[in-house]
């Protein structure tokens, strides 16, 4: 299903399979579960109650707004990796990049 919507095969606003889920893609009803559970924790479907699932419209902030948390992400993981280290753990890095890496 996600390759579906990721190419427009299924555009936003159509409805998954509402009866069976599993019978149309060929799934145990549990793995359908998991993989609309999966659709919707990625924003890539809506699952109302009693309504089944549509595929959700994406906009801008939606694609860029997982990119932005990375971004803040990954800068906080390099702090922490700098201040949780030894500098015998920089070793190799020391190695790969030469004086620059030894001054920084």
């Amino acid at each position: 299903m996600r390759k579906r919507i990721s190419s427009r095969a299924l555009s936003p606003g159509t409805r998954t399979p509402k009866e069976n889920p599993a019978l149309a893609y060929d799934l145990p009803r549990a793995k359908a579960r998991e993989v609309l559970a999966t659709l919707e924790d990625r924003s890539l479907i809506i699952r109302g109650l009693n309504k089944g699932a549509a595929v959700a419209a994406v906009d801008m902030d939606t694609t860029y707004r997982p990119y932005e948390d990375r971004e803040a992400l990954d800068g906080l993981a390099v702090r922490l990796a700098t201040l949780n280290s030894e500098p015998s753990d920089w070793n190799d890095t020391h190695e790969l990049f030469g004086p620059p890496s030894r001054r920084a």
